[in-house]
């Protein structure tokens, strides 16, 4: 009988991180713009504005929080990022004016990057050989699950007690969940407990990871970097999508009820998603897995531009969560497979980059667009647009980096 390993009680924390931090603020948030707007009389575009100013300082901390995450500093480093995230909330609670919301951006623009991005790809490339991506895979479709049931609940809490109660409830789940998880169970490396990763092998690690790969700069200088950064930046402002749909769906004249299930539906797609996209990746590797998730992502956009047919709007729901599961699941594996292991916390801490400030000003983004236009078409016509967009960068970083293989090989 196999010894039970530790990296599993890394992957349940993984779990309950990206449950807790992505599925109810990331996933929920959609929840809030509506009832916030109409409160306190904002337009969409300049309440929304708060991701902007999250997506920049996470844009400029997010390389910080790399060093962080490979150094004996990750550990408090974690513990004031809850803290820091739990406050922002607590004023969003509290705000009377519209740069406190601006302010919670900020301050989530300095906690997101350490619990949002890089935590969970960074442990679990460091605690798994093996399993890989059905560990990126499980815990990213916490968010999905966490965001099904948190979407339920806030749209009650929400109408019944208020919006301002929404934000606290979130605040005191984030700390009173993950402060003990990062205190007591989180370990940065397996050689921290006496313990190898799960599935080594001396003689596949000899060949294949740790004097494996690009440098830092090294893989900075590629075409392919900037490149696949590209695609992650796409697929980043698509992935706040899912965040429309509840104002999406009260918009086109549906009850609240029915915005919540559309919302729910999509929920349960996110982490379907996931769970494939993992599957997929210990199978096929993540290029074949990235461009199937892009096509589809593509597909859901043109799906739920037919309102008027339920059936497609569903559909289209359930598969906008693509684009999160590439964020949480294809690319960490992605980058490995391109640039490989010696330097990856930092190479990842600089894609990374690019797809939390897209995640982040992606509402802002379509916020405006639909201040101006009125409606939702073009923005979701534009989201089918840079889709075909993200499939092409994605096609030529994988393309010119087997070309650079190939001749290094030769």
């Amino acid at each position: 009988m196999k010894r039970f390993h530790y990296a599993w009680v890394i992957a349940v924390s993984c779990f309950l991180m990206q449950g807790v931090v992505v599925g109810l603020i990331q996933n929920c948030r959609g929840q809030f713009l509506t009832p916030v707007c109409n409160s306190m009389g904002y337009k969409m575009g300049e309440f929304t504005l708060y991701q902007f100013f999250q997506g920049v300082v996470s844009f400029f901390f997010t390389p910080i929080a790399g060093r962080l995450m490979s150094g004996k500093k990750f550990r408090p480093a974690m513990v004031i990022a809850v803290i820091t995230l739990s406050l922002a909330l607590f004023l969003s609670s509290s705000a009377t004016r519209l740069w406190h919301f601006y302010l919670s951006g900020i301050m989530m623009g300095l906690s997101m990057p350490m619990l949002y991005v890089l935590a969970v790809p960074v442990l679990t490339n460091n605690w798994f050989v093996k399993r890989r991506g059905f560990v990126l895979g499980i815990s990213a479709g916490a968010s999905g699950l966490v965001g099904v049931v948190g979407n339920l609940l806030l749209a009650g809490i929400i109408e019944s007690k208020g919006w301002r109660s929404g934000y606290l409830i979130i605040g005191l789940t984030i700390a009173i969940v993950l402060l003990p998880v990062i205190i007591f169970l989180i370990h940065l490396n397996p050689e921290g407990k006496g313990l190898k990763a799960y599935g080594y092998n001396q003689k596949e690690v000899d060949i294949s990871t740790e004097s494996s790969g690009m440098a830092t700069k090294q893989a900075l200088g590629t075409v392919s970097f900037w490149l696949i950064a590209l695609t992650g930046f796409f697929v980043g402002i698509l992935s706040t999508v899912p965040q429309l749909l509840q104002s999406y769906t009260t918009f086109l004249g549906k009850t609240p009820s029915f915005a919540a299930t559309v919302v729910s539906v999509g929920m349960l797609g996110n982490i379907f998603c996931k769970l494939l996209l993992g599957f997929i990746i210990d199978r096929l590797g993540s290029e074949k897995t990235s461009y199937f998730s892009i096509f589809m992502i593509s597909v859901s956009f043109f799906l739920i531009l037919f309102p008027k047919k339920e059936l497609l709007l569903f559909i289209g729901a359930f598969f906008t969560g693509m684009s999160t599961g590439m964020l949480s699941t294809v690319f960490p594996v992605a980058i490995k497979t391109l640039f490989g292991n010696k330097d990856y916390s930092s190479v990842y801490s600089y894609f990374a980059m690019a797809t939390g400030l897209a995640s982040t000003l992606g509402l802002s983004i379509y916020g405006f667009m639909i201040d101006h236009y009125g409606d939702y078409t073009s923005s979701f016509f534009m989201s089918a647009i840079m889709g075909l967009a993200a499939m092409a960068s994605a096609l030529l970083a994988f393309l010119l980096m087997k070309r650079r293989k190939l001749k290094e090989g030769s």
